[in-house]
């Protein structure tokens, strides 16, 4: 995907939450701009799908089908993410972007 902004999503909105919870809390609690790579850490499932967040604030699920991976999902979220990518276990998936943790 095309990605044309030095921000990730949600920083034009989540930047003034979290600096302020940061502020609020007297503590440090991390950054308070997310920075990631373009891409978040891929996570293979059993069945062989892909999935990985992008700056954009998309989940994408590719599957390698006739030599070409192809994007057989997506779920938009509310801002990019960082590194840990998706967490899987049985029968439960979690993806935590900069905001906000959703699990399915």
């Amino acid at each position: 995907p095309d990605w044309w902004s030095p921000e990730v999503k949600g920083d034009d909105t989540g930047l003034i939450n979290r600096t302020r919870f940061a502020y609020d809390q007297g503590k440090n609690y991390g950054q308070t701009v997310c920075i990631p790579n373009p891409w978040a850490s891929p996570t293979v499932s059993a069945d062989g799908t892909m999935y990985l967040g992008f700056q954009d604030g998309v989940i994408y699920a590719l599957r390698e089908q006739d030599g070409q991976g192809k994007a057989v999902d997506t779920f938009e979220t509310t801002a990019g993410f960082s590194h840990p990518g998706v967490a899987m276990g049985p029968g439960i998936m979690a993806v935590a972007n900069c905001d906000t943790m959703y699990v399915f």
